[in-house]
């Protein structure tokens, strides 16, 4: 039986793609903003729909990318380990009982970082963190694999 063998493009682009599937996510702020760094449990519950305060009452608005976008499927799965299908039927009960109101949702990362410059009251998440200076602050990051703990502050 012959060998198969792929071109190196082929198979540069399969490593991209595995490696972008497990990379951080970097959640954001305005650089206007208060918040230096948000813990994992507040960031989840804002997320959520458990709250729409940070635990000192400053009111937060979380921005989303859209049902279909990966980096949305990644965060959800890294900050509350559940699924799209799972987030959605959770926000589907929210919804119907009238608990709570869903995060904000943009067209794509970049109308979502143009937001978060622009609001200084508002959380969103990224695929990198924002150069400086940017306008823009890292307050936490989702990290991956091995070393998935979701308590990193920058």
């Amino acid at each position: 039986m012959a060998a198969l063998t792929l071109p190196p493009v082929v198979l540069l682009t399969g490593l991209l793609m595995a490696a972008s599937c497990r990379a951080d996510v970097f959640v954001i702020a305005s650089a206007e903003a208060p918040l230096q760094a948000i813990s994992p449990k507040e960031l989840q519950a804002l997320y959520m729909g458990k709250r729409q305060a940070l635990s000192d009452g400053v009111r937060v608005q979380a921005t989303d990318l859209p049902r279909n976008h990966p980096l949305r499927e990644r965060f959800y799965g890294q900050l509350t380990g559940m699924s799209l299908a799972q987030v959605s039927s959770h926000w589907a009960r929210l919804l119907f009982s009238g608990q709570s109101t869903p995060p904000l949702t943009l067209t794509d990362e970049a109308s979502m970082l143009s937001y978060l410059k622009r609001t200084p009251a508002a959380l969103g998440y990224s695929t990198t963190a924002p150069p400086q200076p940017s306008g823009l602050k890292v307050v936490m990051v989702l990290k991956t694999g091995a070393d998935s703990s979701r308590d990193h502050a920058p």
